[in-house]
Protein backbone atom coordinates (compact mmCIF):
# COMPACT_ATOMS: atom_id res chain seq x y z
CA UNK A 1 0.00 0.00 0.00
CA UNK A 2 2.89 2.35 1.05
CA UNK A 3 4.78 1.86 -2.32
CA UNK A 4 1.96 2.71 -4.52
CA UNK A 5 1.20 5.68 -2.58
CA UNK A 6 4.93 6.83 -3.24
CA UNK A 7 4.80 5.94 -6.33
CA UNK A 8 2.02 7.97 -7.02
CA UNK A 9 3.57 10.64 -5.09
CA UNK A 10 6.36 10.34 -7.68
CA UNK A 11 4.14 10.28 -10.75
CA UNK A 12 2.70 13.55 -9.49
CA UNK A 13 5.94 15.50 -8.73
CA UNK A 14 6.62 14.50 -12.41
CA UNK A 15 3.99 15.83 -14.22
CA UNK A 16 4.17 18.66 -11.37
CA UNK A 17 7.81 19.07 -13.34
CA UNK A 18 6.55 18.82 -17.04
CA UNK A 19 3.89 21.70 -16.33
CA UNK A 20 6.67 24.08 -14.58
CA UNK A 21 9.05 23.35 -17.85
CA UNK A 22 6.26 24.01 -19.94
CA UNK A 23 5.17 27.17 -17.76
CA UNK A 24 9.04 28.89 -17.98
CA UNK A 25 9.27 27.38 -21.85
CA UNK A 26 6.28 29.77 -22.64
CA UNK A 27 7.20 32.77 -20.63
CA UNK A 28 10.60 32.45 -22.07
CA UNK A 29 9.19 32.97 -25.52
CA UNK A 30 6.54 35.62 -24.10
CA UNK A 31 9.41 37.51 -23.13
CA UNK A 32 11.35 37.46 -26.55
CA UNK A 33 7.83 38.35 -27.74
CA UNK A 34 8.04 41.67 -25.48
CA UNK A 35 11.59 42.02 -26.36
CA UNK A 36 10.57 41.85 -30.00
CA UNK A 37 7.99 44.88 -29.57
CA UNK A 38 9.10 47.16 -27.21
CA UNK A 39 12.28 47.46 -29.92
CA UNK A 40 10.42 46.95 -33.30
CA UNK A 41 6.94 48.07 -32.63
CA UNK A 42 8.30 51.51 -30.81
CA UNK A 43 9.92 52.54 -33.43
CA UNK A 44 7.30 52.73 -35.46
CA UNK A 45 5.47 54.54 -33.03
CA UNK A 46 7.81 57.34 -32.76
CA UNK A 47 7.86 57.88 -36.46
CA UNK A 48 4.08 58.17 -36.62
CA UNK A 49 4.25 60.75 -33.97
CA UNK A 50 6.70 62.97 -35.37
CA UNK A 51 5.18 62.74 -38.67
CA UNK A 52 2.04 63.91 -36.21
CA UNK A 53 3.96 67.11 -35.29
CA UNK A 54 4.97 67.39 -38.69
CA UNK A 55 1.08 67.71 -40.10
CA UNK A 56 0.76 69.95 -37.07
CA UNK A 57 2.64 72.45 -38.43
CA UNK A 58 1.10 72.59 -41.55
CA UNK A 59 -1.58 74.78 -41.97
CA UNK A 60 -4.18 74.87 -44.56
CA UNK A 61 -4.43 78.16 -47.18
CA UNK A 62 -7.59 79.79 -46.45
CA UNK A 63 -10.11 80.25 -49.51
Amino acid sequence: MASKLFAGFGVLCLLLAVVVGVGVSRLQASQADLTDVSTNGMTSIEAVSELDQLVAGFTLPRS
